[in-house]
């Protein structure tokens, strides 16, 4: 498959659906050493901790304005793109209530990623982001600098990266594993070549020996 196949179906998909996801403060363990709270993102949004509260929770919604320019590199065995998410961030108050304290969209912003395999499905796993351009959309707390966003934005994602990874898997590319009745397809595995992928998976044949000897000799199997 090359990258402009995969480049036409990651844009298919923006156009025809909403590509969004939340990310929410609950989804951190109890006892993981970082929480998603204002505390933590004070170094993405400084002044947000003072604002609100360094202990407030914090949940975040990402929405895929558009994906597209695939690349597939066979050195690395990796894949890249150029992606604009619109980030919104919403802090719950003492009241309990959640309020937008800021919306930020990542234009332009060009990411690396890799595609794993379990069993016939398909998940692409973020790797890291290589660059961006920042635009504020809303802020309700002060000013946000965009050159300050640019540069925390990295330790922001390495932080939560195995968390934005899950979202992503739950978005999972199925592999239909039965042809016709003829074939259940197994063992799926990729291989990354520059600018295309090979996919290849193991067919193990279900149907007669009519249908057999029908496909050996070009016919229709299904007649």
């Amino acid at each position: 498959m090359s990258a402009w196949s995969i480049d036409t179906f990651f844009q298919s998909s923006t156009n025809v659906t909403t590509l969004a996801a939340w990310l929410n403060a609950t989804a951190i363990p109890a006892n993981s050493t970082v929480q998603l709270n204002c505390g933590t993102l004070d170094e993405l949004l400084p002044g947000i901790a003072d604002f609100y509260g360094a202990d407030r929770p914090v949940n975040l919604h990402f929405k895929v304005m558009s994906f597209g320019n695939i690349g597939i590199y066979e050195d690395n065995q990796e894949m890249d793109g150029t992606l604009t998410i619109q980030t919104q961030y919403w802090v719950q108050l003492t009241n309990g209530t959640w309020v937008e304290a800021a919306q930020v969209t990542l234009a332009n912003t060009k990411l690396g990623f890799t595609a794993t395999v379990a069993d016939m499905n398909v998940t692409l796993a973020i790797q890291q982001i290589k660059s961006t351009t920042v635009q504020v959309d809303y802020c309700a707390f002060g000013t946000i600098s965009p050159i300050t966003f640019k540069l925390k934005l990295n330790l922001i994602f390495t932080t939560f990266k195995v968390y934005i990874n899950k979202l992503v898997a739950d978005r999972d590319i199925v592999i239909p594993s039965n042809i016709a009745g003829l074939f259940i397809l197994s063992d799926l595995y990729i291989e990354y070549y520059n600018d295309y992928i090979y996919a290849g998976a193991t067919p193990t044949f279900l149907g007669t020996p009519a249908q057999a000897t029908a496909m050996y000799y070009g016919m229709n199997p299904l007649i």
